[in-house]
């Protein structure tokens, strides 16, 4: 498994993983109407817009099997609400389902990190829906809740919770 940044190339790949990913994670957790909106079109070009931008705010990395595929790619920025006294943002972790649970995760999330630290984060949050098995991996990786709020958008009773390091 290799980690590498993110290119234009990688556009479709991602939004692949991303797709499918939603699918297996959110079903039933968000509205079917939201899930639905979620194609791989629409993705492609969402991952094509974020990787072209000149000044680009996010720290995009994937994971490759050993075949070449992208099978998980992670997300980070700075933190964009000053409610949040952080400087970096794990925007996204995403794995095809085959490929949870066997240790990717820590990988991935260890070299964003390391991405965050040549950008002199010293800290970093995380959301996560609380109703998303992934806050557990969040909670192994040592990030402490530090708030939740309701996302009725996302579906009734829906909680958003947020984690952070304090210290990466």
């Amino acid at each position: 498994m290799k980690i590498r940044k993110a290119n234009m190339e990688d556009a479709m790949a991602i939004a692949k993983v991303h797709v499918a990913s939603w699918k297996t994670t959110y079903e039933g957790i968000i509205k079917k109407e939201i899930l639905e909106q979620v194609t791989i079109e629409k993705r492609t070009q969402l991952w094509q817009k974020n990787l072209s931008l000149k000044e680009n705010p996010y720290i995009s990395l994937v994971m490759e099997n050993d075949e070449g595929s992208v099978i998980g790619f992670a997300t980070g920025a700075a933190v964009a609400l000053q409610e949040y006294p952080y400087d970096g943002d794990v925007t996204s972790i995403y794995f095809y389902e085959n490929y949870q649970g066997q240790g990717l995760g820590k990988r991935l999330l260890a070299a964003l990190f390391s991405e965050f630290n040549k950008e002199g984060y010293q800290n970093a949050i995380v959301k996560v829906l609380a109703s998303n098995n992934a806050k557990h991996f969040y909670e192994k990786m040592g990030a402490k809740e530090i708030h939740r709020y309701d996302v009725p958008d996302y579906g009734e009773g829906n909680v958003l919770v947020v984690y952070a390091w304090e210290k990466l």
